[in-house]
C-alpha cells in the first residue's frame, strides 16, 4: 500500500490587500518531499497522525508537499498550482490512499474554492481514490469538497487543540473503509449565517453547546464523524458561513438525522454568533475598575489579555493596530506585542495548543 500524505493550508481574507505569494507560504512553511515528512512527523497535527496510521498499517508514505501561509489575501495563481500539482503529481505516480490536511477557507485568485478544486482535480485522476480530509473550524464547507472525498471531520477547538486527534479519527475511518470494516456515508448543510469569528470559541456558547451535540451524535451507533463548521466570514465566498457534516456507516438517514439537528441548533442560537463589540478604552478600565474593586490595586503587574480581532496575528486583514497602541500606552500597558514565540513554534508544527492573544501589564 502506497499512502499519500500533504498538507495545503491557508485561510483567506479576501478584503485583505497582502499578496499571498509562494514567498508567503515560505516565511510560515513550506516543505517538498521528504522534507514535509521530517517537519511534521512526531508532530501533533493531522499529518503527524496521518504518518503512525500510515506507518501501522505497513503502508510506503510519500509526502509531496506541507505548505501552510498565515492568513492574507487571495492565493496567487502560480502558487496554488504549484502546491496543488505537488500533490496532482504524487495522484498520477500511484497510490492507494490520500490523507490530506487542508483549511477549507483557501480562496485563489483564479478558483473561489481551494480545496474543493484540489479535490475535484484528484478525483479526476482517480475516481476510485479513497481520500481522508480533515478542516479547520473556521471552514467554509462546500458540495464540491464532499463529493470528492471519502470522509471528512473538522476540528472541535478554537483555540485549535484537537488537530492529531481528529486526524487520527478520520484517517482511521478511511482506513478501515479500505479494510471493507466500515461505508462512510456523509450527509451535509449549511444555513445563512455568517458568524463572528470572536463568537466561536469552543469553551462559550454558542459553539460551547453545538460541539457537544456533535459528542453526542458520535456517541450513538453508527456515527464515525460529527462536525460544526463556525465558517470565516472574510472568505467572500458563495459558501461563507455555519455548516455541519455528519459521517456515519453506510446509514444515510442517520447521517442527516444528526445534520438536521446539528444545523437547527446553530440557527436557532444565530444571534448569539454576532459579536457586540465592546471599546478597547472601556475593556482597560473596567479590568482596572475590576482590580481595585478586589483590592489589589497595591499589588505590582497584573494581567489583561487582548485577543486579536479573528484570533490571527499574522496580517489576515487591515486594523487599527497604531490607534490600539496608542490607546494602551495612554494607560501604561505597553506597546502589546507579544504572542510571538507560540506562533513560531506552531510554525514548526511542535506546539499546536496555543492561543493567539496579547498579554499586557494592568495596574
Amino acid at each position: 500500500m502506497r499512502a499519500l500524505i500533504a498538507m495545503m493550508k491557508h485561510e483567506t481574507n479576501t478584503f485583505s490587500p497582502i499578496v499571498t505569494d509562494l514567498a508567503r507560504f515560505e516565511a510560515w512553511g513550506l516543505h517538498f518531499g521528504e522534507a514535509a515528512r521530517r517537519a511534521y512527523a512526531g508532530t501533533a497535527m493531522p499529518m503527524g497522525a496521518y504518518m503512525e496510521l500510515a506507518e501501522a498499517a505497513g503502508a510506503d508514505i510519500v509526502t509531496p508537499v506541507a505548505a501552510e501561509a498565515m492568513p492574507s489575501g487571495p492565493v496567487a495563481v502560480d502558487a496554488y498550482e504549484r502546491l496543488a500539482e505537488a500533490i496532482c503529481d504524487a495522484v498520477r505516480d500511484g497510490c492507494d490512499v490520500a490523507l490530506l490536511d487542508l483549511h477549507g477557507a483557501m480562496v485563489a485568485e483564479h478558483t473561489m474554492d481551494g480545496e474543493g478544486t484540489l479535490l475535484e482535480r484528484m478525483r479526476a485522476i482517480d475516481p476510485d481514490l479513497p481520500i481522508a480530509v480533515t478542516l479547520d473550524l473556521h471552514c467554509n464547507l462546500t458540495e464540491k469538497m464532499v463529493t470528492n472525498c471519502t470522509a471528512l471531520i473538522g476540528y472541535k477547538t478554537y483555540p485549535h487543540t484537537d488537530m492529531y486527534a481528529v486526524g487520527k479519527q478520520i484517517g482511521q475511518v478511511v482506513f478501515d473503509s479500505i479494510a471493507g470494516r466500515v461505508t462512510p456515508t456523509m450527509a451535509w448543510g449549511n444555513v445563512p449565517l455568517l458568524s463572528q469569528t470572536l463568537c466561536q470559541g469552543t469553551d462559550d456558547e454558542p459553539m460551547k453547546g453545538l460541539i457537544a451535540a456533535c459528542r453526542d451524535c458520535e456517541a450513538q451507533a453508527g456515527v464515525l464523524a460529527a462536525t460544526v463548521f463556525g465558517g470565516f466570514a472574510l472568505a467572500d465566498m458563495p459558501e461563507s458561513g455555519n455548516s455541519a457534516i455528519v459521517v456515519s456507516d453506510g446509514d444515510a438517514d442517520l447521517a442527516r438525522d444528526c445534520r438536521d439537528r446539528l444545523l437547527a441548533q446553530a440557527w436557532a442560537q444565530r444571534a448569539a454568533f454576532v459579536y457586540q463589540h465592546r471599546p478597547l478604552g472601556d475593556t482597560v478600565a473596567g479590568r482596572q475598575g475590576d482590580h481595585r474593586r478586589a483590592g489589589r490595586a497595591a499589588q505590582s503587574r497584573r494581567q489583561l489579555r487582548l485577543r486579536r480581532y479573528t484570533g490571527c496575528n499574522g496580517g489576515n486583514r487591515r486594523g487599527d493596530r497604531a490607534g490600539a497602541r496608542r490607546r494602551r500606552r495612554r494607560r501604561g500597558l505597553g506597546s502589546g506585542r507579544g504572542a510571538g514565540n507560540a506562533g513560531r513554534r506552531h510554525r514548526r508544527g511542535r506546539d499546536p495548543q496555543f492561543g493567539r492573544q496579547d498579554r499586557h501589564a494592568v495596574h
